[in-house]
This record gives C-alpha cells, structure tokens and sequence, in this order.
C-alpha cells in the first residue's frame, strides 16, 4: 500500500474513531445530566462502556499494534513539515496535553451548567490522540533516517 493510501487509512481511522469515542461519552454523559438515566443507569452503563473499551482496546492493541507502528512510521514523511523542529513539537505537544487537561477537567467539573461542557468533555480524547501523534513524530526526528533532507 502507497504512502498517499496509508495516511488517508490514518485520517480515516482518526475521524470515525474519535467521532464515535466523543459521541458515545456525549450521550452518555448527557443522558444522564438531563435526566433521561437514573445514577445507577448511569453507573451501569459506565462500566459497561469501559469493559468494552478495556476489551476491544486489549483486542485492537492485540493484533494490530506491530502493523499500525509501521503503517505510522511509513506516513511520517507526508505528516512532518519542514518547518517542523524538535523544539517546536515539543511545545505544540504541551499545548495539545494542557488543552486536553483543560477540556477534560473543564467539562467534567461544569458538565451540568451546559450541554457546552459536556460538548467539550466528549472531545477531551481528541486532543491525547493529537498529542500522542506528535510525540510520534518527536521520535520520528530523534531517529531521523538516513537521507531525509529535512
């Protein structure tokens, strides 16, 4: 598979996972602040979601670690600018991890005022996943191969 195939499978895999992570925490967490599932519904149904999360996670990491390690590796070159430095990654990661701290502390704590908090409890995720795939691509520099001009 080409490189161009390979990043679109990440974006791809990116969107319909952090979609379907930020909406079932959404509704779950709604349901309940509205009032549509008691306390122990909503507990129920925590727990229920984290053992398929913890399961299918265990799965997923499983038997597709090795081949999305290399599958990442392949797509660095497309997703690392030139412009890009160590230095700059760095700070870009600190600021995706403080806005991920923000938006989850932030969501959970006021998660009753508004549907807004709750909005951005849910994609609280997105940003580790960021901050995940630009520590990636600190790495990736630190290692750079042989031959890249940048």
């Amino acid at each position: 598979m080409d490189k161009e195939k390979l990043l679109k499978k990440l974006i791809a895999k990116f969107v319909i996972g952090q979609t379907l992570a930020s909406a079932f925490i959404f509704l779950w967490i709604f349901a309940h602040e509205y009032g549509y599932i008691s306390k122990d519904q909503f507990i129920k149904s925590g727990l229920i979601i984290f053992a398929v999360a913890i399961v299918f996670g265990t799965i997923d990491y499983l038997l597709f670690n090795k081949k999305s390690k290399k599958e990442r590796l392949a797509v660095m070159p497309l997703i690392i600018s030139i412009h890009d430095t160590e230095e700059k990654l760095k700070k870009q990661k600190t600021i995706l991890y403080v806005l991920y701290f923000t938006f989850f502390v932030g969501g959970l704590t006021f998660r009753s005022v508004s549907v807004v908090f709750i909005v951005m409890f849910a994609v609280s995720p997105c940003f580790n996943f960021m901050a995940n795939l630009v520590n990636d691509k600190i790495k990736y520099l630190e290692n750079k191969p042989e031959g890249l001009n940048f």
